[in-house]
């Protein structure tokens, strides 16, 4: 049991630090490059190097470091949920988020071909993706208590964004403000679950932490079993 405390606990950090340190490089770099805009300019426009003054490196190794701890907090994360078909898919498709956040860095977006396109889609719609379905995974755990419903609600609102971002439907946020509307929910839900789980503890506020919710069956006990 203290084993799995400190994986999630290990993970919480990974989640936590990732999310804040890649908030803070977009900030940093958005603030050094000059006339840079957060409402006309995209995100992917910090890891290129076709803006006077780019510091695209910073943005790069970010975005990668973002991705390996996203792996990371993966790891954690599978300690910390009840073993539901949600968690197991939610968990694939934070890894697939992982992959494309990686792939973002290596691929900026002045690089030729259809790479960086595919790995931010994947980055966006794992991620996306991911968060509706962990919302259920922590339902019934007292640990997880007001994590659950807005885990669904972050995560329709980055795939409505990124619909929107897809369709050139950009409105009043123009295509900079739009994509970061996409972003800006997986990075609170990465912070948010993070430091959740970095106060883990083996017990929960109900009887059983991974106690069934309302019409889904419990697994019969072995003393049920025998008689």
């Amino acid at each position: 049991m203290a084993g799995r405390v400190s994986q999630v606990r290990w993970g919480g950090a990974a989640f936590l630090v990732g999310a804040v340190q890649f908030f803070l490089a977009m900030a940093v770099e958005e603030l050094l490059i000059p006339g840079f805009s957060p409402l006309t300019n995209t995100i992917s426009d910090l890891g290129s190097n076709v803006i006077a003054g780019s510091y695209d490196s910073i943005f790069n190794v970010s975005v990668i470091l973002l991705g390996l701890l996203t792996w990371a907090g993966v790891a954690g994360l599978g300690g910390a949920l009840a073993p539901r078909p949600s968690r197991t898919a939610g968990r694939v498709l934070l890894v697939i988020s992982g992959i494309g956040a990686v792939g973002v860095g290596l691929f900026p977006e002045t690089h030729p071909g259809p790479y960086h396109f595919t790995f931010a889609l994947l980055a966006f719609a794992g991620s996306g993706l991911a968060l509706l379905f962990l919302g259920p995974a922590m339902r019934g755990d007292g640990r997880w208590r007001g994590l659950a419903a807005p885990s669904v609600v972050l995560g329709v609102i980055t795939l409505v964004a990124l619909v929107l971002f897809a369709t050139g439907n950009y409105g009043p946020l123009r295509e900079g403000g739009m994509e970061r509307l996409i972003v800006a929910p997986v990075l609170l839900w990465a912070a948010w679950a993070g430091l959740r789980m970095l106060r883990w503890s083996p017990s929960a506020d109900s009887p059983h932490p991974w106690s069934p919710s309302p019409g889904e069956p419990d697994e019969p006990s072995p003393a049920a079993g025998s008689r």
